[in-house]
């Protein structure tokens, strides 16, 4: 899987190619997004979508590190409803490089 077969790129100010990129409360001169999959198909989790999802992130690292990029820092972090009923919450991961 090639991650570059499925970015857009934004390096000059101007609208990117995916509509989905456009930002409404901040500019963003410089940018590159990677379509990843829900993982969720209707109520319960894709594990096709996973699966996709890891090889894009992969090969995304792999990309990275083969520019040169090195990966220093990985954290994640988890915000969910808290109520009596957690049906809303969001899973993050950053990776943070350096050159």
């Amino acid at each position: 899987m090639d991650d570059s077969e499925y970015a857009a790129f934004k390096t000059d100010g101007s609208k990117a190619k995916n509509k989905e990129l456009e930002g409404r409360y901040t500019k963003v001169e410089k940018l590159e997004e990677i379509k990843l999959h829900n993982i969720f198909d209707g109520f319960e989790v894709a594990p096709k979508n996973v699966a996709f999802n890891d090889a894009m992130i992969s090969s995304k690292i792999n990309s990275m590190v083969k520019e040169g990029w090195n990966l220093v820092y990985v954290t994640s972090a988890v915000e969910n409803d808290a109520g009596d009923v957690n049906l809303n919450g969001i899973l993050i991961t950053r990776l943070f490089f350096s050159k």
